[in-house]
């Protein structure tokens, strides 16, 4: 016999709907982050630690939350398929039992 699945809808999509809620709230710290990191450009900090700053944040930092902001829109995406998927598993099967007691 197949093992036995749940889900609890109410669940999956608080989930869907906080990892989308991240990835809003971190794709506008990364704009915002951006910005702050272009002005800081224009402001004539120059040697090592303005080199170093700038190279660790555009070569790493700003694009590893841009990373990060498509992992969690990636997720959101794949936990709203999983409910589709389940929602229209469960129509079909009560669909069989319906049309048999017809």
């Amino acid at each position: 016999m197949a093992d036995k699945t749940e889900l609890n809808y109410e669940q999956m999509q608080g989930i869907v709907k906080k990892l989308q809620g991240e990835a809003e709230a971190i794709n506008q710290l990364l704009s915002q982050t951006k910005g702050r990191v272009e002005s800081l450009h224009g402001t004539g900090w120059i040697g090592r630690g303005s080199e170093q700053f700038f190279q660790e944040m555009e070569s790493l930092v700003l694009p590893a939350m841009g990373r990060l902001v498509g992992a969690l829109h990636a997720a959101a995406n794949a936990a709203d398929t999983i409910v589709n998927l389940y929602r229209q598993a469960e129509d079909e099967a009560q669909g069989l039992f319906k049309s048999f007691n017809e």
